[in-house]
């Protein structure tokens, strides 16, 4: 039920900023809008479908290649976003703290390669690593500048917390199983719904009109 519960909010809030980006893409006629509005589609995709096996079977499943598969385009999507958002003298930058974040996030993954599929793992991972570095890159190229500079601060700042609670949340599901509130993946499942929201007005600021 608390499954169920999460997920439900999850699929709810996913799928009402997809149709919010949707019609705002549609009326602007933006590329980057649209690009967001696919993120949000295809996660919610991913979580319809979690839902109703959940929904059917009455238990989380540990591997299940359908919502993978969408929840790995929403990230490519993302990815996309971060590049498209980027200015030139930002793609050029390669400070060290990014670095040093894609060195983390890939320890982490190696360790998750020996609980989960190898080729989901190296390619969902992957793709939220390059989020990570193209967040951590954005956010301190943004510090340096005067236009724009806070919208892309808390922009790549909600884009880094995603990552960082998408990684809490694999990491906790491979020492977790029980799913009750003092499990730590329910929270970040939780936290997980709340960037959602906050990476569509953080987006839309930077977007702008």
């Amino acid at each position: 039920m608390l499954d169920l519960f999460s997920n439900g909010l999850q699929f709810a809030v996913a799928a009402g900023s997809a149709a919010y980006m949707i019609i705002l893409a549609s009326k602007t006629k933006n590329q980057q809008y649209f690009i967001l509005a696919c993120f949000y589609v295809t996660f919610a995709l991913g979580s319809i479908y979690w839902l109703i096996y959940l929904l059917k079977s009455g238990f989380t499943p540990r591997f299940f290649y359908v919502s993978d598969l969408s929840w790995i385009a929403s990230y490519l999507f993302l990815m996309m976003l971060c590049v498209s958002v980027a200015s030139p003298e930002e793609k050029g930058y390669r400070p060290a703290a990014a670095w040093i974040v894609t060195a983390i996030l890939t320890a982490m993954t190696l360790y998750m390669l020996q609980k989960g599929d190898i080729i989901v793992t190296l390619i969902w991972n992957g793709l939220t690593i390059a989020c990570g570095f193209l967040s951590v890159r954005g956010f301190l190229s943004a510090r340096k500048k005067i236009e724009k500079a806070r919208e892309k601060q808390v922009f790549y700042g909600t884009v880094i917390a995603l990552v960082i609670i998408e990684f809490g949340l694999w990491m906790a599901s491979c020492f977790f199983y029980e799913v009750t509130w003092s499990n730590p993946y329910i929270w970040f499942d939780i936290a997980l719904t709340c960037s959602l929201v906050a990476l569509l007005f953080a987006a839309k600021k930077v977007i702008g009109p």
